[in-house]
């Protein structure tokens, strides 16, 4: 275990001069941590945990074709393993040992498509191409969540189909039907808060990869989003990652989202009535300026996308007092973030650039803007959106 942490720690820290010292020693270093992860005793000690997160630094690091060939060996591995655990029937209610050693494979193969993507050795010969390993971990990882009994399991599996969806893009619509299906399950349980946050996380992944091919789940994924909504209150956690998956749903669907817009607006319309009740708790804070980052993500696409559609402009200005208010409460509460800043300038130029100007007389009239374009441009230095939209509303509206 300690040889195992002290590798995770070396690679973390070295100077390309000291990796460059390792590269030799690359491929069996891999292979003798991943004998020692499947070793009848890497339950001990937490050995097993140990040898993977050095095997994840390692394939993090991934430098040439002979690398990447073995980190490839590895996936092969570890999905012929979860394989062997379905085929057992250890996949259903697994152990405690079992459950890490699932958990641990899934965690890992994904490391590996993530590390394969961003490396340049994949292009070096069509076998190195990671999107045939891609399809072959969502494949392994619908098959846990239709089996598995386990929540840290089923919560592994669908991050590692995210790293995959998120490479494949549209390329994956063959899977998407099976794979979604297999999440609106979850969604129909915020009690169960983490997994349901990571399955929510899931539609998010799919959204952005299918765009416009999201239409066909959209309708029973977003009835259980919004019902979730309506009980979000008593599981604060969930708000925030809800709510910035429908914004996927909305940027994915554009003008195909109008059928959806009441019920969105009363759910982000929700979400919007976070507060914090602790100014002492810096965890709640950070929730609550979260959900808020993300409502007004939300609205900000919801503008951008939807109110150009037909027959929607009357709607969204019957929102603007209402959206406005929302804006007014994130900037002049004390404990408001730099993000939250600049999510309501970004939605102010959203709104004055896509309602029209009907929005312009209600922008003219907020007391907070002025001053709070004045703290977007302390921070605005190298975010070219925040000073297009600060320096845009600054000129309309003559502030």
């Amino acid at each position: 275990m300690h040889v195992a942490w002290a590798i995770t720690h070396f690679v973390r820290s070295a100077s390309d001069e000291q990796f460059n010292s390792l590269k030799p020693a690359y491929v069996p270093l891999l292979q003798a941590l991943y004998s020692r992860a499947v070793s009848p005793d890497a339950g001990e000690a937490s050995l097993r945990n140990a040898a993977h997160e050095a095997i994840n630094e390692l394939i993090r690091n991934v430098f040439d074709p002979p690398s990447l060939h073995a980190a490839y060996s590895l996936f092969d591995s570890l999905l012929g393993a979860l394989s062997q655990h379905l085929q057992d029937g250890r996949a259903v209610q697994p152990s405690p040992d079992e459950e890490e050693t699932q958990s641990l494979a899934f965690a890992t193969a994904a490391t590996v498509i993530f590390a394969a993507a961003a490396s340049p050795a994949s292009h070096a010969s069509p076998d190195l191409a990671p999107e045939g390993r891609a399809t072959q971990i969502i494949q392994a990882s619908c098959a846990y969540l239709g089996a598995s009994r386990s929540g840290p399991v089923q919560e592994e599996a669908i991050l590692a189909a995210g790293h995959a969806v998120d490479l494949l893009a549209a390329d994956f619509a063959p899977l998407a039907a099976t794979y979604l299906q297999l999440l609106h399950g979850f969604l129909a349980q915020p009690d169960a808060t983490s997994l349901f946050v990571i399955a929510v996380g899931g539609v998010g992944d799919c959204a952005r990869a299918l765009e416009s091919g999201f239409q066909p789940y959209a309708a029973p994924v977003l009835e259980r989003l919004f019902a979730a909504a309506a009980a979000a209150a008593e599981y604060p956690a969930i708000r925030a990652p809800l709510v910035q998956t429908l914004g996927d749903v909305v940027a994915a669907l554009g003008h195909e989202f109008v059928p959806h817009v009441d019920a969105c607006l009363q759910a982000l319309s929700i979400a919007a009535q976070a507060k914090v009740t602790n100014p002492d708790d810096a965890e709640e804070i950070d929730e609550v300026m979260a959900t808020r980052e993300a409502v007004l993500t939300a609205f900000s696409q919801l503008v951008q996308e939807v109110a150009s559609a037909p027959g929607q402009h009357a709607r969204f200005m019957s929102f603007v007092e209402s959206i406005l208010a929302f804006m007014a409460l994130c900037v002049t509460d004390p404990l408001r973030s730099d993000a939250v800043v600049r999510w309501v300038v970004v939605l102010a130029f959203d709104m004055l650039l896509m309602i029209g100007p009907g929005v312009r007389a209600h922008l003219q009239a907020q007391g907070w803007l002025p001053p709070t374009l004045t703290e977007a441009r302390r921070f605005s230095q190298g975010d070219q959106a925040l000073i297009e939209a600060s320096t845009y509303l600054s000129h309309q509206l003559a502030l």
